[in-house]
């Protein structure tokens, strides 16, 4: 039998892991700078934004703040500064020109 000592609070990986499984709102203070899934109370799909520690969760300029996010993947960041104030609202037809525009690169790099 080995004895397994219980992690402590102030870990790196330990609080990565927490807030990994923590779901954060509008103006809440970011905690790792990370791709985060944000998800929107009624009018748009779940999709991903990249947003710094330190900075606050942004509102939705369509919902407000019936915004919820999700840490998917933390990073590391030197020298790089940035502010989303809003999660810009796009409309049915930008999303799909955005997306056709991602197939057509993936397309060209093959």
């Amino acid at each position: 039998m080995y004895l397994v000592d219980k992690p402590e609070l102030n870990d790196p990986e330990t609080l990565l892991k927490e807030a990994m499984a923590e779901q954060f709102k509008t103006g809440q203070v970011v905690p790792h700078s990370g791709i985060y899934q944000v998800s929107h109370s009624e009018h748009r799909l779940p999709h991903e934004v990249t947003l710094l520690r330190g900075n606050s969760f942004p509102p939705c300029s369509k919902c407000g703040n019936n915004v919820v996010f999700r840490l998917l993947r933390a990073v590391t960041v030197d020298r790089f500064s940035v502010t989303l104030n809003a999660l810009p609202e796009l409309t049915d037809s930008q999303v799909l020109a955005a997306t056709a525009s991602d197939d057509e690169d993936t397309e060209q790099a093959s």
